[in-house]
């Protein structure tokens, strides 16, 4: 996984501008080198996470978790079916819009607070896009532990009364000895 730093590189400065605003931070330059290590040092500060982690909603909280569960990855496909699409939002348009001020779902909550990140990777026979936790970032993260999957067990009900006492009778069985063939 990369890190903060290398995951805000790949950001065009519209989408960290929007990091920034939703952090409340200042931005000291407009040289993307400059905003990203201003970025990856703010965000990564223990008090930040801590407010950013404070400012979730629910159900943002359980798709960070979501993630954090599975290691800090998660197959994009199975992580935007539960928990919402990104809008799709060019340099211009996002800067012009501002959809962090609206956010549509959990996923473009964790998105635009840039605690999450897209890559395409390769792991356990699926190729393809995943989102991910900085590797730097997570184990600022409360750490969820694996949960048993749930499901419930009801008690069968007893068979009919008709068919009670239909079963042969072991009588009718012959021992297991008459049918092995061993040689005394």
């Amino acid at each position: 996984m990369k890190t903060l730093r290398q995951s805000l590189i790949d950001c065009d400065m519209a989408m960290l501008r929007a990091i920034a605003e939703m952090h409340g931070l200042e931005l000291s330059s407009n040289r993307q080198e400059e905003v990203v290590a201003q970025l990856a040092e703010e965000l990564l500060q223990p008090e930040e996470v801590a407010l950013t982690l404070e400012g979730l909603s629910p159900t943002e909280g359980e798709a960070l978790e979501a993630i954090i569960v599975q290691g800090g990855r998660i197959r994009a496909p199975l992580f935007l079916r539960q928990y919402g699409e990104l809008r799709a939002f060019g340099p211009g348009r996002l800067e012009r819009e501002k959809p962090w001020l609206e956010l549509a779902n959990a996923a473009e909550g964790l998105w635009y607070r840039g605690l999450i990140y897209k890559a395409f990777d390769e792991a356990e026979g699926y190729r393809g896009e995943f989102f991910f936790i900085p590797q730097d970032l997570l184990p600022l993260l409360p750490q969820a532990e694996k949960a048993p999957p749930s499901f419930t067990v009801e008690p069968s009900s007893p068979p009919p009364s008709s068919a009670r006492g239909t079963w042969p009778s072991s009588k009718t069985y012959a021992p297991s000895s008459v049918f092995c063939n061993e040689k005394r």
